[in-house]
């Protein structure tokens, strides 16, 4: 559901709402991966660019964190890679139109982890000739 949930350790007050101790908050991941505090006045808008550098820990939790870490997000950044890599040196990869145009995200529900494009983008796959007759597979 891309929630974290955040007991409250002792009262403390946030923009003039009392968070009692023993208390629980639950905050909206996505409310984390848009605040502008820590990701600038363009954090609704996507820039790969970002995550370049060092991601501050408290801004981003796209596979939970602390006790809730997904136990999968090594396997899956390591098998995400693998396939991206394999797309780029297999195919070229061309954009329908030849003009990039900024999608933009639908994020009208706050309760999904990944917010889903605003528009489709639509790119050609063109197999590149060095490995046509070449097959390709991972080997565990």
């Amino acid at each position: 559901m891309g929630t974290g949930l955040w007991m409250i350790l002792e009262d403390i007050t946030i923009s003039d709402h009392l968070l009692c101790k023993g208390g629980i908050v639950i905050i909206v991941n996505k409310a984390l991966h848009f605040n502008s505090d820590n990701w600038g006045s363009n954090a609704e808008a996507f820039r790969v660019e970002r995550f370049c550098e060092k991601t501050p820990a408290h801004a981003f939790r796209g596979f939970g964190g602390g006790v809730n870490l997904c136990p999968g997000k090594g396997f899956a950044t390591t098998e995400i890679s693998a396939m991206v890599a394999m797309l780029i040196m297999r195919y070229n990869i061309r954009l329908v139109g030849g003009k990039w145009l900024e999608p933009g995200q639908d994020l009208t529900n706050m309760l999904l982890q990944i917010a889903p494009l605003g528009a489709i983008i639509k790119v050609g796959i063109i197999p590149r000739s060095v490995y046509v007759d070449v097959g390709w597979k991972f080997i565990p």
